[in-house]
Order: structure tokens, then C-alpha cells, then sequence
């Protein structure tokens, strides 16, 4: 329980901070713990962002399945709506990554420089949002002939709209705040707020599918090569 609150409380400062406000004293500090707690249960930096990764990967695992749970098994339907399915099952992952899961998302964002030179948290960060496991199986029910290879393409299709819901809202689209384009719901014009801002926290996507996004998913899942009829 005290390790899982350290490690939320790690995803928050980087959400809030970046990677450079990342330390044991941040972290005990937002978890409201007596100082020194983080390093006695992370010793070392590297640890603490470990621990935060991992907490990620567990909490994409069951938002999934959560999900999946819900929507029911694609498995079950027609390849023709299994595509339509799975685009509808996605969409609603990254919308939650764009508002109530933000901070996890901002985070493993906020840590990517620093994984520049370390394939160990490099391989952890391109794993903790979107499964390639979980997407190879997809792609191989679609009807993939190389399944690996458009599983790869599809989460970093993903990332990409991830990375657009998140830093780049369009004015007046998914994540806009007014009747105006550009116009926050208090009235005020601006750019798109920065990560971690209040402005940014006040930004929160449709709670339903999104239609677009829906959209771009299908046409990837339908244009990939697919394996010959029998």
C-alpha cells in the first residue's frame, strides 16, 4: 500500500515537473509521508522511476481489461466489426489517457529523455501505455501477415494521436473548452496550456467514444496487408 502511494505520488511530480523535479523529497512531500519514506522504500532515483513505470503498466493492464470486460470479447464478432470494435475499445483508452489517466500519460512523456541512453527504461516506457502483446493478438485476428510488425505500427499510431490529444487539442474539436475556438470555458483566449498546468488540468475529453478518433483507428485496422482468404 505505501509503495503503490509512493509511486502514484512519483507520477505526479513528473506529471506536474518533469523529470528534473523527480526526487525523494518531491515525492514524499506530495505523499504527504515523513521525509526520508520514498528513499527507504526506493533507495535509489532510478528505483523510484522504476517503481512509477511499472505502477503504470499494472494500471494500463486493468484499465484494459476493465474495458474489454465491458465492451465484451472482439473475438466474438464478425472480422468486419472486430475491426470496428477494437478501434471503439482504443478510442476509449487513449480518451481516458487524455483526462482522468493525464498524469500517467504526461509522465512516461516527461521520462522519455532520459531513456536515451538507457534501453532498460526505454523498453519499460514503450510498454506501460499500450501492450504489444495485447496488440499483436489483434493484429493476428485481423488478419495481419506480420502481426509483430503492425502491432508495432499501430502503438506507435497510438502514441501519436496520444500525443496530440495531450499537447495539440484542435480549436473547437475534442478537447476544446468553448463555444470559440480557442477559448477556455472562463472566456479567456489562449494557446494550448503546457503540460502539468492548471490550465492543461482543466482539459478534459468527451467521456464517450470520439467519432474522429474512432474513425482515423478503423481506416488503420482495415488498410493494413492482410493474410490471402483460404
Amino acid at each position: 500500500m505505501r509503495r503503490a502511494l509512493i509511486a502514484d505520488s512519483a507520477i505526479a511530480v513528473l506529471a506536474a515537473g518533469g523529470a528534473r523535479a523527480l526526487t525523494h523529497k518531491a515525492v514524499d512531500a506530495r505523499a504527504g509521508l515523513s521525509a526520508g519514506s520514498a528513499s527507504y522504500h526506493f533507495r535509489t532515483r532510478k528505483a523510484l522511476i522504476t517503481a512509477a513505470v511499472e505502477r503504470i503498466r499494472v494500471l494500463s493492464r486493468e484499465a484494459f481489461d476493465a474495458a474489454a470486460r465491458g465492451a465484451g470479447a472482439a473475438a466474438a464478432v464478425p472480422p468486419a466489426s472486430a475491426a470496428d470494435e477494437a478501434a471503439a475499445l482504443a478510442a476509449d483508452q487513449l480518451l481516458r489517457l487524455a483526462g482522468e489517466r493525464r498524469e500517467q500519460a504526461l509522465a512516461v512523456f516527461a521520462l522519455l529523455p532520459e531513456a536515451a541512453e538507457d534501453c532498460e527504461l526505454r523498453s519499460a516506457l514503450l510498454r506501460c501505455l499500450f501492450s504489444r502483446e495485447l496488440a499483436g493478438d489483434l493484429m493476428a485476428r485481423l488478419g495481419s501477415r506480420a502481426p509483430e510488425a503492425d502491432a508495432a505500427g499501430f502503438i506507435d499510431f497510438l502514441t501519436g494521436m496520444l500525443v496530440r490529444l495531450l499537447y495539440a487539442p484542435a480549436p473547437g474539436g475534442l478537447l476544446s473548452c468553448g463555444s470559440e475556438a480557442g477559448t477556455s470555458a472562463s472566456g479567456t483566449r489562449g494557446s494550448a496550456a503546457e503540460p502539468g498546468s492548471s490550465a492543461a488540468e482543466g482539459v478534459t475529453p468527451a467521456s464517450g467514444a470520439h467519432p474522429e478518433i474512432e474513425g482515423a483507428l478503423v481506416r488503420f485496422l482495415t488498410t493494413f496487408p492482410r493474410q490471402p482468404s483460404p
